[in-house]
């Protein structure tokens, strides 16, 4: 254990060992991500679903045009309330969520 408190371990699990029953879990989010999936909630202000992606410092996420506009008119996080300024608004790239251009 570090002075800090805290303690990390070596110890490694290979999911390729984990059989699917131990991971068995009838949710629809399971059964997307088991297809190689990712659903993503809408949007909790215009209730949309979008691949324009950003996040507050407070860690909520939101299309990137509608939390730019309220926290330009309200410097706060529609969620939580905690102020927020534009430079606290950073966008997310997610694996395979832009479109391709092919």
């Amino acid at each position: 254990m570090r002075a800090d408190g805290w303690s990390f371990t070596n110890d490694v699990t290979n999911l390729d060992d984990i059989s699917d029953s131990e991971c068995a879990d009838d949710s629809e989010t399971t059964k997307g991500a088991q297809r190689g999936a990712f659903v993503l909630p809408p949007c909790p202000i215009c209730l949309d679903q979008t691949l324009l992606l950003a996040s507050t410092k407070c860690g909520h996420v939101y299309c990137y045009d509608c939390i730019s506009r309220a926290v330009s008119k309200q410097g706060r996080c529609p969620t939580c309330r905690a102020a927020l300024r534009p430079k606290d608004i950073h966008r997310l790239y997610l694996h395979d969520s832009q479109p391709h251009s092919r």
